[in-house]
C-alpha cells in the first residue's frame, strides 16, 4: 500500500512539473560557470551551451536572450576527482526557471521560481568523464523536451487541459 502511495505521489509530481511548462514559448539557455577541473577533461561552457541550444532548437522551441524569453534553462555541473583512485564523479542539474507573481499584502510581486528540475550523477575515468557529462546534459534536456512536448502541440501551441 505504501509503495502505491509513493508511486501515485511521484506520478502527480511529474504531471505538475510538466504542466508548469504549458505556456512556455521561448527559452534562454544559461550554463553555470564550470569547476576549474572541467578543463582537465575537455569540458567547456561553449560546448554545453551549443549542445543544449541545438537540442532545444531541433524541437522547434525558440531560443532567445534576456527578457525576450519566457523562461530559462539553467545547467549546472559539479565535478570531483578522487586523488586515490583517479576516478571522477559528477552531478549535472538541468532546471527551468520562470517568472512568477507572489501575492503579498502590497499586491503582486514579481519573482522567479524553479518549475522543473532533474539531476543525474555519474563517475568514470578521465578519458570518458567529459563525454559522460555531456551525455548526461543531453539526457536531461531530452527529459525536459519530452515533458514540454507532452503539454504542447508544436503546430498549435499548448494542448487543451
Amino acid at each position: 500500500m505504501l509503495l502505491l502511495l509513493a508511486l501515485a505521489t511521484r506520478m502527480l509530481a511529474a504531471t505538475v512539473e510538466a504542466e508548469s511548462l504549458r505556456d512556455l514559448r521561448s527559452l534562454e539557455v544559461g550554463i553555470e560557470a564550470l569547476p576549474v577541473l572541467a578543463a582537465d577533461v575537455g569540458l567547456t561552457v561553449a560546448d554545453l551551451q551549443t549542445d543544449v541550444e541545438l537540442r532545444i532548437r531541433n524541437s522547434r522551441i525558440p531560443v532567445k536572450e534576456g527578457s525576450q524569453a519566457d523562461g530559462n534553462v539553467l545547467v549546472a555541473v559539479s565535478l570531483l576527482q578522487s586523488k586515490g583512485t583517479g576516478l571522477w564523479a559528477y552531478v549535472v542539474t538541468v532546471q527551468i526557471l520562470r517568472a512568477v507573481y507572489l501575492l503579498s499584502s502590497n499586491g503582486f510581486k514579481k519573482s522567479a521560481a524553479i518549475t522543473w528540475v532533474k539531476t543525474e550523477m555519474g563517475m568514470g575515468g578521465s578519458t570518458v568523464i567529459g563525454n559522460g557529462i555531456r551525455g548526461s546534459v543531453r539526457d536531461l534536456v531530452d527529459k525536459f523536451l519530452n515533458d514540454y512536448l507532452s503539454v504542447h502541440d508544436q503546430l498549435n501551441g499548448p494542448r487543451a487541459q
